[in-house]
């Protein structure tokens, strides 16, 4: 382990970048007596921590993905929580929620698994947008009431193809639409992005009793309380009686001043328009309370996915107007299965890009394969342990040694220029943000700390280019419907830009 070393004035001292390499090494050496021969995926996963970012892992199932993701955690003395994405996931699911507490007549805070050290957001691309139609309602918050694909089609910002048949677009300007707090009041929320999505799928059209109804896709999640708790139900699960939650005496309130009844209107009918007539349906992710009012009774929707992009990019959870600041630190490992597997959904740009990597496992070698066989009989068991090998603080400490890794001008201006080719490459339609400069640097700058330099070498910045910036690339049309990948295009730039000498 890496000690902690007391000074006589009471401090600590800082852990040197040999130190950082070699409690790294030790890690690494750790997880590998369980996952064999994926060194180099470990090794970035180590490079996500120091750098104190994020990571989605993209592969098939049943590689070991949540295993190297739980040994880590254990070895780095971190708390660890994991969540399975499913259709029917809530974002209160993921955060949290208040919860009456009788005895005390107070609302109490239950705890997410956000609430952690390392969370694992399994299949992350399983739980789908929740689309409505086209000329569904969407309540604004300055009072005035529109169709949502007018949002799309007049608001109009950065319209990006995500594939052939789906679309998100960023307003150009602030769009405020109305949300749910979760008790009682309105407050105004601002769209991050729209979602479009042409299909074949039903029309499915909830009526309620008291006259509400909402065209929506078979997947469109609602609200529904069932033996005194709310969970999800799918439209296509609906039955006539369920409770649905809407809001009232909304739209007496010209603009609408902040209250508002939370109401549970009952299903009266499901009418399900057969597919086959290609059609346009929408969602909207909304920044901190992921949910919004819509449909001609006011009914209240959610977005799952919209839920962790607060807590990764400010490393905090907003629950019912009150900050809640996540512990140091706070790394998200996400997997995904690839696209083309069936029931998954691609994930927004805005919550790509909050991913300091795009990484694949990919399959064992033939002799590897065997020996995980052979690790398994002698275990005589299913488990694996793993020891912790540093502190939580350590890994606090190693994290403040990478800030100090000397970085040379001449390197600075080749990230930069790496950076910017793809936003000027012929078949790049959107290119890599300053963001992604930021996050190139500290990652080169925690590989030379993993490597044991206190300075950055050209190396480092191509060794960890593809996986730190292929994911933020938007390419043109006509190249991503010709099967041109995105790592290309980063590997051809590498190719081109002349390497400094330091």
């Amino acid at each position: 382990m890496v000690h902690r070393r007391i000074e006589q004035d009471g401090g600590v001292e800082a852990i040197r970048v040999d130190e950082v390499s070699r409690a790294c090494n030790a890690v690494l050496e750790e997880v590998s007596k369980v996952i064999v021969g994926k060194d180099d995926v470990i090794e970035k996963l180590l490079l996500a921590v120091l750098a104190n970012g994020h990571v989605l892992i993209e592969d098939y199932p049943g590689l070991a993905k949540t295993l190297m993701a739980k040994c880590l955690a254990k070895t780095l003395g971190c708390k660890f929580t994991r969540v399975q994405f499913t259709p029917d996931l809530l974002p209160a699911d993921i955060t949290g929620t208040y919860v009456y507490n009788q005895r005390t007549g107070e609302f109490e805070l239950r705890k997410g698994p956000i609430f952690t050290n390392v969370l694992l957001a399994d299949e992350i691309n399983r739980s789908p947008p929740k689309c409505i139609s086209g000329d569904e309602l969407v309540y604004l918050a300055n009072g005035k009431v529109v169709e949502i694909e007018r949002i799309f089609e007049f608001k109009s910002g950065d319209v990006r193809a995500i594939s052939d048949n789906e679309w998100i677009m960023k307003p150009k300007d602030k769009v405020e639409v109305l949300s749910f707090d979760g008790r009682i009041k309105v407050v105004k929320r601002s769209i991050a992005y729209v979602y479009k999505q042409l299909s074949r799928e039903p029309v499915y059209l909830i009526r309620l009793e008291h006259g509400g109804e909402l065209k929506c896709s078979p997947n469109h999640g609602f609200y529904v309380i069932n033996d005194g708790k709310i969970s999800l139900k799918e439209a296509k699960w609906l039955e006539e009686g369920d409770i649905i939650l809407s809001a009232r005496n909304l739209m007496h309130q010209r603009p609408p001043k902040g209250l508002f009844d939370a109401h549970f209107d009952r299903v009266d009918s499901i009418i399900a328009y057969e597919g086959g007539k290609l059609k346009a349906f929408y969602d909207l992710s909304i920044e901190g309370l992921h949910n919004y009012v819509c449909g001609q009774g006011y009914l209240i929707t959610h977005n799952t996915q919209a839920a962790l992009l607060e807590a990764m990019q400010e490393r905090q959870v907003t629950l019912d107007g009150k900050t809640h600041r996540l512990e140091n630190p706070f790394i998200v490992i996400a997997t995904q299965n690839p696209i083309e597997y069936e029931g998954v959904y691609p994930l927004p740009e805005a919550q790509l890009d909050r991913f300091l990597m795009k990484i694949r496992v990919g399959y064992p070698k033939t002799n590897e394969e065997k020996d995980i066989l052979k690790r398994r009989l002698l275990r005589k068991t299913d488990d694996v342990e793993v020891r912790m090998i540093i502190y939580l603080e350590d890994v606090l400490d190693m994290q403040r040694a990478v800030e100090e890794v000397h970085i040379d001008d001449c390197v600075l201006d080749y990230i930069v220029e790496v950076v910017r080719r793809t936003r000027v490459h012929p078949r790049v339609e959107v290119g890599c943000s300053p963001r992604a400069t930021v996050i190139l640097t500290k990652l080169a700058r925690a590989i030379a700390a993993l490597r044991g330099r206190d300075y950055v070498l050209p190396d480092d910045v191509k060794y960890i280019a593809i996986p730190a910036l292929a994911h933020r690339i938007i390419l043109r049309s006509e190249t991503w419907v010709k099967g041109f990948q995105p790592q290309s295009v980063v590997e051809q730039i590498l190719n081109e830009v002349p390497v400094p000498k330091v």
